[in-house]
């Protein structure tokens, strides 16, 4: 068993500290997951471009793995992109100059994962992962009403699983019955 710590930089209110502050503060974070036991880091809900690059930065200076979670979202022209706008291809290739040993494309609506993992797979030939999620933003807040079942997640993550990703699990909305399904039609 393996004990994972997360570590995000993302934020309801937008306010986001500098880049300087953000450093420190993931050097903190990870001196402490790794004096509690962290075996690796997941850094999830990598949003932007320069706050990613800063927080792989810190979190590497303890040398444990490194899986990385980027959130997806197509612009107004359909290009997918990071959930701040920018574009996918762009993160993984500053990404990639990091050597993470893991990418993961999370918190992302599963009608996205397809076309992210077009992306991906294009630009990083080492492990990858999903986990997606189902619900709705409603104003600003989280609805689960219309999410996804478990079957249908389960016949999205069949897909996933013959293009190679390696690690499937699920996000907001995605609960115990959808893994359950998961863990008994898939492995």
């Amino acid at each position: 068993m393996l004990v994972a710590g997360g570590v995000s930089y993302w934020t309801w209110t937008g306010k986001k500290p500098t880049l300087s502050e953000l450093s420190s503060s993931i050097d903190q974070q990870v001196a402490i997951m790794v004096a509690a036991g962290a075996d690796l880091l997941i850094l999830e809900m990598m949003i932007d471009i320069q706050q990613m690059t800063t927080t792989i930065e810190a979190a590497q200076s303890v040398g444990l793995p490194i899986w990385t979670g980027l959130t997806c979202e197509p612009d107004t022209s359909g290009t997918m992109c990071l959930r701040s706008g920018d574009r996918l291809d762009e993160a993984i290739l500053a990404l990639k100059t990091h050597n993470p040993d893991v990418i993961n494309i999370m918190h992302t609506e599963v009608e996205y994962i397809e076309q992210s993992l077009d992306i991906l797979q294009q630009e990083w030939g080492n492990p990858i992962g999903v986990y997606a999620h189902s619900g709705a933003v409603v104003g600003t807040e989280w609805t689960f009403n219309d999410v996804i079942s478990p079957q249908q997640y389960c016949d999205y993550a069949s897909e996933w699983k013959k293009r190679g990703v390696r690690i499937i699990g699920g996000c907001c909305g995605v609960h115990t019955d959808h893994i359950k399904t998961l863990s008994e039609q898939l492995f």
